[in-house]
């Protein structure tokens, strides 16, 4: 009689299955070809298909949900590597807002010098996280409701003559 410890792993999910699937060496190199590349047909030639059915062995390939998986996440990787996510700018931007960062100049002399951002850079980064939270846009809001009053009447003294 068969074991039904290996049940569950198949039917968890579809996700959990392919994850089971392993690569092959030539799928592997497939898959880290086309994510150097971006080409599936020359990716399939430098991971070791013919050339004759390189472009076929490429799109079938990229079609098998475990190349798939593999190559997303490794794009995600790099992507995360690369790109600074919203939390980094936001955190970056408040450091310099408060002047917490130091940062390198020359001072009169020549000689390298650590201070704090420069006031213009300072409020640049307020204004940045200001536009992000929609500060600017309630504000503007709030002043075109708002009724002014320009008294630009004279008091006669200074133009009657």
């Amino acid at each position: 009689m068969l074991s039904m410890a290996w049940w569950p792993c198949f039917f968890v999910s579809a996700r959990k299955v392919v994850a089971v699937l392993k690569l092959t060496i030539k799928q592997k190199k497939f898959a880290d070809e086309y994510i150097r590349l971006g080409n599936a047909t020359q990716a399939a030639i430098n991971a070791g298909y013919k050339p004759k059915n390189a472009g076929q062995m490429g799109n079938e390939n990229l079609k098998k949900p475990q190349i798939a998986e593999y190559i997303n996440e490794k794009m995600q990787a790099l992507d995360a590597k690369k790109t600074m996510q919203i939390k980094e700018i936001m955190e970056e931007l408040t450091s310099i807002a408060r002047g917490e960062i130091k940062e390198e100049r020359l001072d009169k002399d020549g000689n390298i010098v650590e201070t704090r951002p420069l006031f213009a850079d300072r409020l640049k980064a307020m204004d940045m996280l200001g536009k992000r939270y929609g500060m600017w846009n309630g504000m503007a809001k709030e002043a075109s409701s708002q009724t002014v009053i320009i008294d630009d009447m004279t008091d006669g003294d200074a133009d009657e003559g």
